[in-house]
């Protein structure tokens, strides 16, 4: 019999947990991960994704799980790791570091996406300054090369249109429509 220790909703949080108990000698289990994994809804009807420890561990796997709550952990994950200080991009006119992506409209490319199935590159690196309003396109920040999302747009282009010619010639086939002909 396994005694529940800590319910998470994410299976991901359940997995980090799980390795922190395991690398202090706990044998953890994880439960009904694969249920939320294959439908996200059931994880509040089963009461979440568990993470089980023998009865005899319990008491020293709630102490370790009170530790990391209250952050005795941190020292481990900080120490040897360098501060390499990321320069904040700053708007262009003003130099004001007050910035933030604009949020465009993706209808588009959810469009795109739910009529291909294929995955459309698109980059959200537009940025407003909050100090002066200044609008500008973040070219350091693009998560995809130019040439790279016109090879996309190409290819749903080809697929398009060979979609289409292949219904005609089906249409014109079969005799169906004489609009085909």
């Amino acid at each position: 019999m396994l005694i529940t220790v800590a319910t998470f909703t994410n299976p991901l949080e359940a997995h980090i947990v799980r390795g922190r108990l395991e690398a202090e000698h706990i044998e953890t289990y994880v439960a009904h991960e694969h249920h939320i994994w294959a439908d996200w809804f059931l994880s509040t009807a089963l009461g979440g994704v568990k993470l089980q420890v023998r009865p005899e561990d319990a008491p020293r796997a709630r102490d370790i799980l009170r530790r990391e709550q209250a952050g005795d952990y941190q020292a481990l994950v900080t120490d040897g790791a360098e501060e390499v200080a990321q320069p904040r991009p700053a708007c262009p006119a003003c130099h004001s570091v007050d910035i933030m992506p604009v949020r465009r409209s993706g209808h588009l490319s959810l469009l795109i996406v739910w009529l291909s199935a294929l995955p459309f590159p698109y980059s959200g690196v537009t940025m407003a300054c909050g100090n002066c309003g200044h609008i500008w396109i973040n070219r350091e920040a693009q998560a995809y090369p130019v040439l790279i999302r016109f090879f996309v747009i190409a290819l749903l282009a080809v697929l398009i249109f060979l979609l289409i010619r292949g219904a005609y010639y089906l249409c014109r086939i079969s005799g169906i429509n004489p609009l085909c002909s």
